[in-house]
């Protein structure tokens, strides 16, 4: 069984993306369509039976330019797990039949990113009966809250300038990194079956901390191996990080005692 530790699993269903956005290296590096395929996704599923977090359908795919595929994976994952589920979305492909087909399968929640920008009308993006509250309001982040039948939605836009991270082999920062990083006590898994430990690398980019592939072994022998074992021991010191990690500012811990003894648990 996947460890209670265990709070995200982030799946890539598929491997296109209709947008090229500059800060993601789907800006310039092309990747032909495929797809995670079925006995290795069902495989997954079954070691994961027991498991009450988040599964969400990110990475670096638009999981709606198939919808056949993603509304089948989302059924599957409703019916062999107790996990609840989200998908991140453009919205490109938002309208009211997916939105159903949505509802329909089971998701639990949709992540609904503005790349246009936070001045873009409602009613004009998503006109079907969602009513929109405000909920955050910072500089470099908007966000609202809203609600489609059983689907919860929150709609956000951020300046990826201000508070955009590495990302693939794509530098926004600079800046030395110290702080631990809880990110590898998840898994994020490509098309391909690469497991990986950050939502910021990618197997294709990012080859060297490729930690297994779920079309080869179970994702509970890879968690539990030793690759996996020492870079999440690496990860979580306050010394130097090293290789991509090394600037990376996603996900800061500040150098304090709650935090220690939190990391200490881990």
């Amino acid at each position: 069984m996947l460890s209670t530790k265990l709070k995200l699993v982030d799946i890539e269903v598929h491997s296109r993306c209709n947008r090229k956005c500059w800060f993601c290296p789907n800006s310039y590096k092309e990747r032909e369509f495929d797809f995670l395929g079925n006995n290795a996704y069902e495989r997954l599923l079954q070691d994961m039976k027991d498991y009450k977090g988040i599964i969400t359908f990110a990475r670096y795919h638009e999981p709606l330019v198939n919808g056949i595929i993603l509304y089948r994976r989302i059924k599957q994952a409703k019916e062999m797990t107790k996990a609840k589920l989200y998908i991140n979305t453009n919205g490109d492909y938002l309208n009211e039949t997916s939105l159903d087909m949505l509802n329909d399968c089971g998701l639990d929640v949709i992540n609904l990113q503005l790349y246009d920008g936070y001045q873009q009308p409602f009613a004009e993006r998503f006109d079907y009966g969602v009513k929109f509250d405000l909920y955050k309001s910072v500089p470099g982040w908007v966000e609202w809250r809203g609600k489609y039948k059983n689907i919860e939605i929150r709609m956000y836009w951020r300046d990826f300038k201000m508070n955009g991270v590495n990302r693939g082999d794509i530098k926004l920062s600079n800046r030395i990194r110290t702080s631990p990083c809880t990110q590898p006590f998840n898994v994020f898994i490509d098309y391909t079956g690469d497991v990986l430990p950050c939502c910021n690398m990618r197997g294709d980019i990012n080859p060297e901390y490729v930690m297994g592939n779920i079309n080869k072994d179970s994702i509970i022998d890879i968690m539990k191996s030793k690759k996996v074992k020492d870079f999440q021991k690496e990860m979580m010191t306050f010394e130097v990080k090293k290789g991509v990690c090394r600037t990376c500012q996603f996900g800061l811990f500040r150098n304090n005692i709650i935090n220690k003894m939190l990391i200490k648990k881990r």
